[in-house]
């Protein structure tokens, strides 16, 4: 009982060691970079934002093209504009992890859980 309560704490030591290796990499990128955390945060949530108009652009294509205007679904094409929808949603998830690593508030990553409902819309538009 108590080999097993000690590996448990090693394991957790371990843990421990990993993420602050990740936090500092995180962190001396972020700096060589010049870019705050709060300014990634910001770009997040303007990448959910692009990608709700992004969607609706989509969804409005056809009618787009048929009525000749030259929408970003309609220059890019239906393919394209599919996997720039599907981009925007990894980006700003991706910048979810990248914003909690860097601060060292790992409670951050329950944006995370967003995946959850989004991933059937994704998968959607990734079929077609």
């Amino acid at each position: 009982m108590v080999a097993r309560a000690r590996k448990k704490v090693g394991k957790h030591r371990d843990f421990d060691a990993v993420m602050q290796r990740v936090h500092k990499v995180v962190r001396a990128a972020c700096a060589e970079a010049g870019v705050k955390p709060k300014q990634l945060a910001a770009v997040g949530v303007g990448l959910l934002a692009c990608a709700l108009l992004v969607i609706n652009n989509l969804r409005d294509r056809v009618g787009d093209e048929s009525a000749g205007k030259r929408t970003l679904a309609v220059r890019l094409g239906d393919h394209a504009t599919r996997w720039l929808y599907i981009g925007s949603m990894a980006a700003a998830f991706a910048l979810i992890a990248v914003v909690a690593l860097s601060q060292e508030r790992y409670w951050l990553l329950l944006g995370l859980f967003g995946i959850v409902t989004a991933g059937p819309g994704l998968m959607s538009v990734q079929s077609g």
